[in-house]
């Protein structure tokens, strides 16, 4: 009785089974995505680690490289001198590297600054209200902004001032195209 009640069981299940009708070359080669407009950067306030007021939106007209992260991400830490390497090399060009730390407090932001300084500025999100904006899942996360606010590339993760794609864009945004 179990052979009859198993073998049931499979063919019901056959012949339940919805099949596709869709070629397996179109489920293996799937289109490639079209080019997309640039999304705009969120709005977005926020203080500075000297205390002065951020505002994004009055960054236009400067290629920056937003780079969200924290004094307790290991990665982070790790990047901060390939930052300052980007910062120190386009800064002369309308470039402009802004981190924005979510550590709790200002206080540990420049407790970490005495053990390795930074030389771009600082804004402070304790509130993470940015990473929420950019819907960003690890730290650290870097953004390119173009001078007109729209976001034309993204790395979740390191950066790298030697990353070929990372320059490329970064040139392009600097040299206006």
């Amino acid at each position: 009785m179990r052979k009859w009640i198993s073998l049931f069981a499979v063919v019901l299940t056959l012949a339940c089974a919805k099949r596709s009708e869709t070629p397996l070359s179109k489920i293996i080669s799937k289109p490639k995505p079209k080019a997309v407009a640039a999304p705009a950067m969120p709005d977005y306030k926020a203080k500075n680690l000297d205390g002065s007021e951020f505002d994004l939106k009055s960054k236009k007209g400067t290629v920056l490289l937003v780079n969200l992260w924290a004094t307790w991400c290991g990665p982070c830490r790790h990047e901060i001198p390939e930052l300052e390497k980007i910062h120190a090399k386009y800064a002369s060009q309308g470039f402009a590297v802004v981190g924005i730390s979510v550590d709790n407090t200002a206080e540990a932001v420049h407790e970490f600054l005495k053990e390795m300084p930074i030389h771009y500025p600082i804004v402070l999100d304790p509130e993470e209200r940015m990473p929420g904006l950019l819907n960003v899942t690890v730290l650290p996360t870097s953004v390119i902004v173009d001078r007109a606010g729209r976001m034309i590339w993204r790395i979740d993760g390191i950066v790298s001032a030697s990353d070929p794609e990372m320059i490329r864009v970064l040139e392009a945004a600097l040299k206006g195209s």
